[in-house]
């Protein structure tokens, strides 16, 4: 990502607009999808945390 926004930088600072607007475009949709699966990540986590066993039942000679 650093590396991208460095390109932008020299590619503005030449003044190619074009290929500063393609490497723009790469960094939003890669910066969106990363946001994506950050938030299905975190809703996985949280599934599994619900399915979890918070407590547990011990039986030890009969009784509970």
């Amino acid at each position: 990502m650093a590396l991208l926004l460095a390109a932008a930088v020299v590619t503005t600072a030449l003044g190619d607009v074009p290929d500063t607007l393609v490497i723009a475009l790469v960094v939003l949709v890669n910066t969106a999808i990363g946001v994506v699966q950050e938030v299905r990540g975190d809703r996985a986590i949280a599934a599994l945390d619900r399915l979890a066993a918070p407590t547990a039942r011990v039986v030890r000679e009969g009784a509970t």
